[in-house]
């Protein structure tokens, strides 16, 4: 963009509207924060389900199973197999909890 004598005839300039990448920029940098909290939050429930709830269960389920020897008091056999029943169940549930979040965790 010369002209005959070698002087410059104009300005040529290419520019570029950053507006809508930052503003993406900055939803993603918000999302992220939010699934970091997120990760955070379900490593606790993880650690809480399988430490702080699954202790007290594992106590109950043992309870039961010593309260299963004394099969001479009347009707103390069916409760034991009721109350370990439940707590079996519940322990199971814990444990796929635990470990959908794991895999979660893992697998984001």
């Amino acid at each position: 963009m010369f002209d005959e004598y070698g002087k410059p005839q104009g300005i040529f300039c290419l520019g570029y509207n950053i507006t809508d990448f930052i503003a993406d920029k900055r939803l993603l940098e918000g999302a992220k924060t939010e699934i970091e909290r997120n990760a955070e939050l379900l490593r606790t429930i993880a650690f809480q389900q399988s430490h702080l709830i699954r202790a007290p269960l594992t106590n109950i389920i043992a309870l039961a199973t010593i309260l299963q020897k004394y099969k001479h008091i009347e009707g103390i056999s069916t409760l034991c197999e009721m109350v370990l029943e439940s707590a079996t169940k519940l322990d199971l549930t814990i444990k796929n909890i635990v470990g959908d979040i794991h895999e979660r965790n893992s697998n984001p």
